[in-house]
């Protein structure tokens, strides 16, 4: 087996050598078990003793070179008496082999160092910073080195690793910290520990030392980022590291990024995103590797390890293994090198919008119009005509005021809900079921974590609501080792601005049960009512109600008692105008379209809608579509002066 090979004699010298630790030219039992050690064969007194048996047959307690190279290049036989002595042979045997394979890619790295081909592929929609996007997904495997998986400051016996980067706020406390690390902890003795326990340890791979899947994890903060890492003692270096040989060299490049406005930063303020920036994007795409690669494929199927492989691939004899050899030679030696670049770039979110509307919504209507036989639109039985459609400038002003819509108004709507008091009823109130408890909107959560968490599972409450109060938002994961490097980059998948903190959970309280028309009375109270429903109130239902368009006896006198008692100020409305000017922003604009409606277009459905679908109450005044028109027209323009 060793001959087929190409091992020679010289090669079994060399490992005989390395077995020989004090050059007496003969093995012990102790130099057999501390070279398997070196293979990563770690055996005990009487597995040493059973696999040495193998090798000396003369039993005098010693292995000559003639006995070792008898054994070395003997049939590998697992069903022999030592299965652990032919294990050892055959890691051997992959050892000369990958010795083979280091000295020919040595010697081709020397001779034909290569040349980069780079491949790009890119599409935009919109105009998109990559440097200062709020948004980012970027997949990439790199080269990496011992240095580089060094970083992580792996203990000893570990080789590789895993690890998930948390983005901490910038005042974030130490106890919060020590807190998760607490909650981490328990959960991996708690669930993850018992799963490895019965997890059956991994096939021994020839040549490799022994795979120890998990050998260690660490919970640590860097920099403003809280890092998990989970270390490995699988050891692929092990294979080749003797060799001196940069496996990392041909490990080709690849880099797939989406850049553009994030969901979640669109909800932030502070991020600058808007919805228009959510619909614009680019994606890269690029793949670098070298002809390198080439000539190392040709140099190992050179080799007589290649050519066996080779032969044993293609399920024939070596007479047929010319034709690989073959192939790869002329195309490593013609082929010099190649480069592609593509790019696609599109208009974004206000071209679209704007062509949407413009070039395909209104030209649709006009068709609808003109050829009432192939169109017959007749909503209720009426025929409906579209006249006075808004100019292509309202359309862009408009696109643009819905574009601008950013974060500021969802964190102003998200404040505004978390502060509106005790508003709804309690889910765990288990009193007189003919009252309601009035409570927080968070005191829901707050029961929950305070009350129904046993007591085992403690610690992952405390490590929660630590993360609620230190954890901002997630940064990536990624797979290090000392050949390549693999993972996963985020921007902008930040949470911290749309959970609550564990203060404001805590902080939520509820009140003394009532009676559900009191619960109800007081909902719509003067102190709980937001200032935007009050000047609903005020400004356009107590005016429907003076026009007579609305019968006095709407509303019960208790409840109209309470609404007609509502005040509010200017610099309660200056407040709300601020928090939703991006909305006010398009109601400013759309309010232009309201007055180029000709009611007559809508007559007949009018005519339906009052006459058979919307009976007026008695004691309602009558009033035209143009009436409410103009009036919806006049107060939402009082709104959002």
């Amino acid at each position: 087996m060793a001959k087929k090979l190409g091992i020679t004699k010289a090669d079994v010298k060399q490992v005989f050598a390395d077995f020989d630790e004090d050059g007496s030219g003969k093995i012990d039992s102790t130099e057999l078990q501390k070279f398997a050690g070196e293979l990563g064969l770690y055996w005990d007194a009487a597995t040493t003793e059973m696999a040495f048996k193998a090798m000396d047959t003369d039993a005098d307690g010693a292995v000559d070179l003639k006995e070792f190279a008898t054994w070395f290049c003997g049939i590998n036989d697992f069903a022999g008496q030592s299965d652990q002595s032919e294990f050892l042979k055959t890691s051997i045997q992959v050892k000369c082999g990958v010795r083979q394979v280091a000295k020919a890619l040595k010697k081709m790295r020397t001779t034909r160092p290569g040349r980069e081909c780079k491949n790009t592929f890119g599409v935009q929609v919109g105009e998109v910073d990559k440097e200062a996007s709020s948004g980012m997904i970027k997949f990439s495997i790199v080269p990496s080195s011992a240095e580089a998986f060094a970083t992580f400051s792996p203990p000893e016996g570990a080789h590789c690793c895993v690890h998930a980067d948390f983005l901490l706020k910038d005042d974030c406390r130490d106890e919060d910290i020590e807190k998760i690390k607490a909650g981490a902890e328990q959960a991996f003795e708690m669930f993850i520990e018992p799963m490895l326990a019965m997890m059956p340890p991994p096939p021994a791979i020839p040549g490799l030392a022994e795979p120890k899947p998990y050998h260690s994890h660490v919970i640590q903060r860097v920099e403003n980022k809280l890092r998990f890492v989970v270390f490995s003692g699988i050891d692929i270096g092990s294979l080749y590291r003797e060799t001196g040989l940069d496996a990392a060299i041909y490990v080709p490049q690849v880099h797939a990024a989406l850049f553009g406005g994030s969901p979640l930063s669109f909800l932030n303020p502070e991020s600058g995103c808007t919805l228009a920036d959510v619909f614009a994007g680019r994606l890269e795409m690029e793949f670098t590797w070298n002809t390198r690669m080439l000539h190392a494929l040709k140099a190992i199927v050179d080799t007589t390890l290649g050519n066996v492989l080779v032969n044993r691939g293609l399920g024939s004899p070596g007479s047929k293994a010319w034709l690989p050899r073959a192939s790869l030679g002329v195309y490593s030696a013609v082929f010099r090198m190649q480069k592609t670049s593509v790019v696609w770039d599109f208009n974004g979110f206000h071209e679209f919008f704007d062509c949407l509307i413009c070039d395909t919504l209104f030209p649709m209507l006009d068709s609808w119009k003109e050829d009432p036989v192939n169109y017959p639109v007749k909503p209720f039985g009426y025929p409906m005509k579209f006249e006075n459609l808004p100019t292509a400038e309202d359309v862009a002003e408009l696109v643009k005021a819905v574009g601008a819509i950013s974060g500021k108004t969802f964190q102003y709507i998200r404040g505004e809900a978390l502060a509106c008091g005790q508003l709804i009823p309690n889910p765990f109130y288990e009193g007189d079921w003919e009252k309601m408890q009035p409570c927080d909107p968070l005191y829901p959560v707050k029961h929950a974590i305070s009350n129904m968490i046993p007591p085992p599972m403690q610690p992952f409450k405390e490590a929660g609501l630590a993360f609620l109060s230190a954890v901002r938002g997630y940064s990536g994961h990624a797979f290090h080792g000392e050949i390549v490097q693999a993972g996963l980059d985020f921007r902008g998948l930040n949470w911290g601005h749309l959970l609550p903190t564990e203060a404001q959970i805590m902080a939520a309280e509820c009140g003394e049960p009532v009676n559900k028309e009191e619960f109800m009375t007081t909902a719509i109270g003067n102190d709980l009512m937001h200032p935007l429903g009050k000047y609903c109130y005020k400004e356009v239902v107590t005016k429907m109600f003076e026009k007579g368009w609305v019968p006095a006896e709407a509303l019960p006198p208790p409840f109209k008692d309470i609404l007609d008692g509502y005040t509010y100020s200017d610099e309660d409305m200056a407040k709300v105008r601020d928090g939703l000017s991006e909305i006010f922003d398009i109601l400013r604009i759309s309010i232009k379209s309201l007055k180029r409606i000709d009611v007559a277009q809508y007559k007949g459905i009018c005519e339906l809608l009052q006459g058979e679908r919307l009976e007026p109450q008695p004691g309602a005044a009558p009033y035209t579509v143009m009436d409410a028109l103009a009036f919806t027209a006049e107060t939402l323009r009082a709104l959002v002066q």
